[in-house]
């Protein structure tokens, strides 16, 4: 099993790697031109986006608890994946 510190380092360097291209493409969808942006939104409409996404979480995790639930009877298919590591990503 992965240790604390090598899955902190491990999501870190996810995030380092995936974040900035999600960014831009979030730019890209919606402030195309440079004319909106996080920065020209009202604090209400940054909260009214980041509940937006709290509710598109939440069902991500709702949706892996009831795929957990369904299968955990089911014998693994697959051989079980090694833990990733910081030297994996």
């Amino acid at each position: 099993m992965i240790a604390d510190p090598q899955l902190r380092d491990a999501a870190l360097e996810d995030f380092i790697r995936q974040a900035p291209a999600k960014f831009n493409k979030g730019m890209a969808e919606h402030n195309p031109d440079g004319t909106r942006g996080l920065m020209r939104m009202s604090p209400l409409q940054l909260i009214e986006s980041m509940e937006e996404e709290i509710i598109d979480q939440w069902h991500y995790c709702a949706a892996l608890r009831r795929h957990l639930i369904d299968h955990k009877s089911t014998p693994a298919k697959t051989n079980t994946p090694k833990p990733l590591t910081v030297s994996d990503s």
